[in-house]
C-alpha cells in the first residue's frame, strides 16, 4: 500500500467518523479530535520505529498493516455508533 493511499484512508475516515457521529453528541467535538489525534500519532509513531530500526524493509506491509488497524478502530467506532443509538432510541421509548 502506498504512503498517501494510507493517508487518504486514515484522514478519510476520521472525517467520515466525525460527519457520523456528530449528531449524537457522543463526543464533544475536542473530545472527538483529541482521541483520534493520539491515535494518529499512535500509528505514525510505529511507523517512525519500523522505518528506524529497519531501513531496508519493505514499508508496503507495515503501511497495509496500520490502515488495517486504522479500518478495524473506524468499524468499532460505527459499531458503538449503531449500539448507542439503539439503545437511546429504547430509552426514549421506555420513558
Amino acid at each position: 500500500m502506498n504512503i498517501w493511499v494510507l493517508l487518504i484512508l486514515v484522514i478519510g475516515l476520521t472525517l467520515i467518523m466525525h460527519q457520523v457521529l456528530r449528531p449524537l453528541r457522543v463526543l464533544r467535538r475536542r473530545e472527538f479530535w483529541l482521541a483520534h489525534l493520539f491515535m494518529w500519532a499512535g500509528l505514525w509513531m510505529i511507523w517512525g520505529f519500523v522505518v528506524f530500526q529497519h531501513p531496508e524493509a519493505d514499508l508496503s506491509d507495515m503501511t497495509m498493516l496500520m490502515g488495517a488497524i486504522w479500518t478495524l478502530g473506524g468499524g468499532i467506532c460505527f459499531a458503538f455508533l449503531y449500539v448507542t443509538r439503539h439503545l437511546a432510541a429504547n430509552k426514549r421509548g421506555n420513558e
